[in-house]
């Protein structure tokens, strides 16, 4: 009996001071506490072998040496003319020959404007006025001639694209005696797709014989069982 009570009084000790310890070795004092309370000296002696753990350091934003982020305000780079805008401005407003120059070359886009203003101040020359306006004006043509020649070729090349859709598809059918190869229905008509769905530009519009509808363009294929569903769907 007597043996119980001093162990209980040692563990209560052992207990106190194993939680002091913990404390002071940023460990935990309640689980130190309880090992040093079931083996007393045990307890204490690993504990002190154990030593100190290193503390974690609470998040922070910044340090004592970080600075805080700072922003500054985003500034929109406008292209300046390259030529005296004020100056040209007021020569528009006295000079009737120059506006009339602008006027015949405003209809070509502000480029060609601003092109005929910035060699006119350099050269400061009336006399070339007139030449310089005329090349102005030939410039702008040659430019917008091979705009539409390269528009013109995009165009044939998205005519040889559905042609060849096209003429592809018809061949299908002609080996496959008039049925769809995908769908396995009797074609009724054939025909080049001008409608409004993007994915289907160069493709072909199918008309079966079960009154149905398909859109097929290269990989892509859908089909539609009426012409009204067809014509609503993009």
């Amino acid at each position: 009996m007597a043996f119980i009570i001093v162990y209980l009084i040692l563990a209560v000790v052992c207990a106190v001071i194993g939680s002091e310890m913990a404390k002071s070795r940023n460990r935990d004092a309640a689980a130190w506490a309880l090992v040093c309370a079931l083996l007393p000296l045990l307890g204490i002696i690993a504990l002190a072998v154990a030593g100190s753990a290193n503390a974690q350091a609470p998040y922070a934003p910044t340090t004592r040496n970080e600075q805080p982020l700072q922003f500054s305000p985003v500034e929109l780079e406008v292209e300046s003319k390259k030529y005296d805008e004020g100056k040209w401005l007021a020569l528009l407003d006295v000079d009737d020959d120059i506006a009339d120059a602008v006027k015949a070359i405003e209809g070509y886009g502000g480029s060609y404007i601003d092109e005929f203003a910035e060699k006119y101040l350099a050269l400061a020359d009336k006399n070339y006025l007139q030449p310089l306006k005329a090349k102005i004006i030939a410039k702008a043509m040659k430019d917008h001639e091979s705009k539409m020649a390269r528009k013109k070729q995009d165009e044939l090349a998205r005519d040889d694209e559905a042609n060849t859709i096209y003429f592809e598809y018809l061949e299908k059918l002609k080996r496959n005696y008039g049925i769809d190869p995908d769908y396995h229905s009797k074609v009724l008509s054939v025909e080049r797709y001008s409608g409004a769905a993007k994915a289907f530009r160069n493709g072909v519009e199918v008309q079966f014989e079960d009154g149905t509808f398909a859109l097929k363009g290269g990989f892509l294929m859908r089909r539609f069982n009426t012409r009204a569903e067809l014509d609503l769907w993009k």
